[in-house]
């Protein structure tokens, strides 16, 4: 496939997306409503047993469950900012004042439901939910939810010189500093925060979503403290980094149950890092994304294009695959040699991923014991849909112009 029939392929994926979205003003179900849909307490093996039963059920065949429960349609803060930086990468890509007009709308939602009761701005998730048996409620600050969502204002003055959003960026920031829970236990060289306003789990992936935005804003508005604070925050997560060259899911001091390796969250790393080496490089972040990158192609990217959710399963989410996208997208640009795997992942994606009939992705290629295999299709705009249009928008963006502006 060269590269005219690829984009003449991602632009009628977009559509379909696109449409779907807009059919269904935005809202959808996430992944996370059934586990909030039934309340399962104790600790007994009775209960114990009734909750991986549920929690089966609700990874491998939610379509079920979601019928029984019905649990509401929600327009998820993550989703809005996902559409709202998709749209903008359309707009360079075609110049149609349509897709600023819808990053726009996407923006002014997320202006008016921001977290309440916090500094403005930074956003959560719209559902109350628990982290590692600690309840969090609806709407509380998660750092990566609102790096997510404060892309788009950033660039909009950028690609505008509109300043109406000035603001907001250095706002989500200082919210975050604020609200967010900084570990005391560690040495002066280094930073780590929770993951929420109302946790303390030390999440890689969320500490580098809220030091690349340090970073923005040290650059471009001098902010010093800023820039110092996510210094810190990159050396704790780069001492955290595995010798094969994948990232756990949190950092050692979390024991084992922070060990986790999966794609989604090493391929935000890898492209938080990215972004911080592209406003200040170093030979210490390139050959961190260099192990890291040949680390992700070895044990998440198939043979076909497919993305294996962790190693050594074959198991595929379409999280990851949106993912995969995202980052072979941006790491091509440093590391040409990752191209190939790139343009081979787009294709699988769209090509078995996508409902063909509403446009909407599928959830999971599941498998049981190799001798079962199906489709999970269901849909979840924000942990499918948001997250294969950004993903597919930003592919485009680089096929017609080698590169993105943030």
């Amino acid at each position: 496939m060269n590269k005219t029939e690829l984009k003449r392929l991602i632009e009628a994926s977009l559509n379909a997306v696109d449409r779907n979205a807009r059919e269904n003003e935005y809202k959808g179900f996430d992944k996370y409503s059934l586990h909030n849909a039934v309340t399962l307490e104790g600790s007994g093996i009775v209960p114990r047993l009734s909750k991986r039963s549920y929690n089966f059920a609700s990874n491998y065949f939610p379509g079920i469950l979601l019928k029984i429960l019905a649990p509401p349609k929600l327009i998820h803060a993550k989703a809005m900012g996902l559409f709202a930086d998709a749209y903008l990468d359309m707009y360079r890509v075609t110049g149609s004042e349509n897709y600023k007009l819808q990053a726009h709308n996407c923006m002014e939602w997320l202006l008016r439901n921001r977290s309440p009761e916090y500094p403005e701005y930074c956003w959560g998730v719209p559902f109350d939910w628990n982290s590692k048996g600690k309840k969090v409620p609806a709407n509380t600050p998660i750092a990566s939810v609102s790096s997510i969502c404060v892309d788009p204002f950033w660039r909009w003055e950028t690609l505008f010189q509109d300043h109406v959003y000035r603001e907001i960026p250095m706002k989500t920031c200082a919210a975050l500093l604020k609200s967010l829970y900084r570990h005391t236990d560690l040495p002066d060289s280094v930073a780590c925060y929770g993951y929420t306003a109302k946790d303390q789990l030390r999440v890689l992936n969320g500490n580098l979503f809220l030091a690349e935005k340090l970073f923005l804003l040290g650059k471009f508005w001098d902010w010093q403290e800023g820039l110092e604070e996510g210094r810190k925050i990159v050396a704790y997560c780069l001492g955290n980094m595995n010798s094969d060259g994948t990232f756990p899911y949190q950092g050692r001091e979390a024991g084992s149950a922070g060990k986790a390796v999966d794609a989604y969250h090493n391929g935000f790393i890898l492209r938080s890092l990215f972004r911080i080496n592209s406003l200040y490089p170093s030979e210490e972040l390139y050959k961190a994304l260099r192990s890291g990158l040949d680390a992700y192609l070895k044990c998440f990217v198939g043979p076909k294009g497919e993305t294996w959710v962790q190693p050594g399963r074959t198991m595929v989410d379409i999280h990851g695959c949106a993912e995969t996208i995202l980052c072979l997208g941006r790491l091509t640009t440093l590391f040409p040699d990752c191209e190939e795997a790139w343009t081979r992942s787009i294709r699988w994606a769209i090509e078995h991923m996508q409902n063909r009939v509403s446009g909407h992705f599928f959830y999971r290629r599941a498998h049981f014991l190799s001798l079962m295999h199906w489709t999970v299709d269901v849909p979840y705009i924000r942990w499918s849909d948001a997250w294969m249009y950004k993903a597919l928008a930003e592919a485009l963006l680089i096929l017609e112009n080698g590169g993105v502006d943030w």
